[in-house]
């Protein structure tokens, strides 16, 4: 995770269930990489061309471009986090679950079931 809570570069870990539906996943953004990303910072200028290789590609990226209006540059952005937060209020409403839980509370959830299973989270490093 680039520039999490802090700016900080965090490491997490990936159930393998989730492998196939995520190189699926993969396989259709970078076959919608028209538009070049977004990308932080003064990048742009140093690598001109870095917006259209895979390697700066948001793994969920919006689904339309957006126009900068500083610019005028048409660029890919990642997904908004208010488009996160909508869907996990309709799921949370579909499987009927009374708590209030947002997408924050799936760190707190993860979190606790690691420590359940004996997981050092200070050791890991992962949170």
């Amino acid at each position: 995770i680039r520039g999490g809570k802090g700016d900080k570069d965090r490491i997490t870990i990936l159930s393998r269930d989730l492998i196939p539906d995520l190189r699926k996943h993969l396989e259709t953004v970078q076959n919608s990489t028209d538009v070049p990303a977004s990308l932080p910072n003064a990048l742009e200028r140093k690598y001109p061309n870095a917006g259209i290789e895979w390697n700066w590609q948001y793994l969920f990226p919006a689904s339309r471009p957006s126009i900068n209006p500083d610019t005028g540059q048409c660029r890919r952005h990642h997904l908004h986090p208010s488009i996160v937060q909508r869907e996990m209020r309709n799921a949370v409403r579909q499987s009927g679950v009374s708590k209030h839980a947002t997408v924050h509370t799936l760190r707190h959830s993860f979190a606790t079931h690691l420590l359940m299973v004996g997981v050092d989270l200070l050791a890991a490093r992962i949170l």
